[in-house]
Parts: structure tokens; C-alpha cells; sequence
């Protein structure tokens, strides 16, 4: 992790060096206020160019969505996304349209409660049935496939007023990937020992945005040869719906 939060922070404090040694770290102009409508409060601004068109922004918003899962061995419900957004890097040529790549840091956790999930001999995740595998009383159980994210979304957006709409691609690199499992017997409760599984170190979705002011709904959608279980024994094609929230 300090591997890869230590190259952003410095590209963040270079890139906020060079705009002050050319006298550019100031207050948006009124034209530029104007062109944003109110954007500049909802995202703390770091630094930008002479002109406004390059802007670098601190963390802005968290998010929460729903994984939607195109196998059975995984409960939607119970499947998500948490993410934090650490940076934002702007390109704005006109008003309203931007280019813009993101830096988010993401908790993300496949559930089940219908198979247990369970790692081969390669350390590929796999489902298990049920039947068989548990001791006897058993009254619930829990399954999961956790991994920490570190998310790329790259869009085009087009700001109107408060309003502002979105698409791109995500590239993520995934890593801590752990199966676990939890299970009570009568009024006992079980945890087995979390598991190291095999997971693809880089992902890739397709995502859309859209927002007003400070709240946003987006949604991912990651085809079934870029997930994070690609060509595993267990593939699929999943999305991702959900909200964030301004900081």
C-alpha cells in the first residue's frame, strides 16, 4: 500500500509545487466560479493552472453500492463496495465539459449464504455445497470473498449548473484477497481462519455517473473476462450500483 500511496501523494505535491512557482495556487476566478457553478465547494481545490483548465482536487466524496452478481454462489444483497476518493485530477478545455481521473481506495466483500466458498489446490476460489460440509444443528451460516481495491475511473463528464453526468472505464489494482467463513452451532459461533485466495491483480468495468451538487448515483459493470475472478474456476460477470456522498 505505501508503495502506491506514496507516488500519488508526491505527484500531488509537485503538481502543487509547480502551479505555486508560477503563481497559479490562488482563488477561482469569477469566470471560472461562473463555468463550475458551485462544483468548487462540493471538491476542495489543491491547485490549478493559470487558466483554470488543469485542477487538482483532495479527497471529495465516499461511496457505497450493491454488488448484482451473475452466479448463484454469491447473495447480492449482501455483497458491496465501500470506497473513499482520495484524488481528483482535472482536465477542463471548455465550461462544461471535463476529463477527469480518480484515485479511490476501496473495501469490497462478495457474500454467500448458499455455498461456502472455499480455495483448490491453486488457491482458486470455488463454491462448495452446503450439504455435507456442515456439522449437524447448524442454524446459519456466512461465506465471503474479501479484497481491498484501488480504483482508477477515468470519464467524460458535462457539467450543467448544479448537474453533471458521466461515463468512462475503471482500471483497479486488487490485493489482501481472504475467503472466510462463519457458521453457529446451537448458540455456538465459528470463524475459520481467513484464508489467502487467488484474485486478478487488475480489473477493468465500465462506469456512469450522475450527480446534483454533492450526491451522486453511479453504476459498474465489469464483463465476465475483467473481473476479479476472470478466469478462475468460479467467473462471472457482475455490476455495481450505488451512491456517494460529498465530504
Amino acid at each position: 500500500m505505501r508503495k502506491i500511496l506514496i507516488p500519488l501523494l508526491a505527484l500531488a505535491a509537485a503538481f502543487s509545487a509547480y502551479c505555486q512557482d508560477n503563481s497559479t495556487l490562488s482563488t477561482l476566478s469569477n469566470d471560472i466560479k461562473e463555468a463550475m457553478k458551485g462544483e468548487a465547494e462540493y471538491n476542495p481545490l489543491i491547485a490549478q493552472s493559470d487558466n483554470g483548465v488543469l485542477r487538482l482536487y483532495t479527497s471529495s466524496h465516499v461511496g457505497y453500492g450493491l454488488y448484482g452478481l451473475s452466479t448463484e454462489a454469491f447473495d447480492p444483497s449482501l455483497s458491496w463496495e465501500f470506497f473513499v476518493n482520495l484524488c481528483r485530477f482535472g482536465l477542463y478545455p471548455t465550461d462544461y465539459l471535463g476529463f477527469e481521473v480518480n484515485a479511490d481506495l476501496g473495501l469490497n466483500s462478495f457474500r454467500s449464504r448458499k455455498s461456502i466458498l472455499a480455495l483448490d489446490a491453486d488457491r482458486d476460489v470455488i463454491a462448495v455445497s452446503v450439504d455435507g460440509y456442515l456439522p449437524g444443528n447448524v442454524r446459519k451460516f456466512r461465506s465471503g470473498l474479501d479484497f481491498v481495491s484501488l480504483n482508477f475511473p477515468l470519464f467524460v463528464k458535462y457539467y450543467y449548473e448544479d448537474f453533471a453526468v458521466g461515463a468512462g472505464t475503471e482500471v483497479s489494482l486488487n490485493f489482501a484477497g481472504r475467503t472466510n467463513f462463519k457458521y453457529a452451532n446451537g448458540n455456538d459461533y465459528y470463524s475459520t481462519v481467513q484464508k489467502k485466495a487467488d484474485i486478478n491483480l487488475f480489473t477493468y468495468a465500465l462506469i456512469a455517473t450522475m450527480s446534483y451538487k454533492d450526491l451522486g448515483f453511479f453504476i459498474k459493470f465489469y464483463p465476465k473476462s475483467t473481473g476479479i475472478l476472470s478466469g478462475k474456476k468460479l467467473d462471472m460477470s457482475y455490476v455495481l450500483v450505488g451512491v456517494s456522498f460529498g465530504l
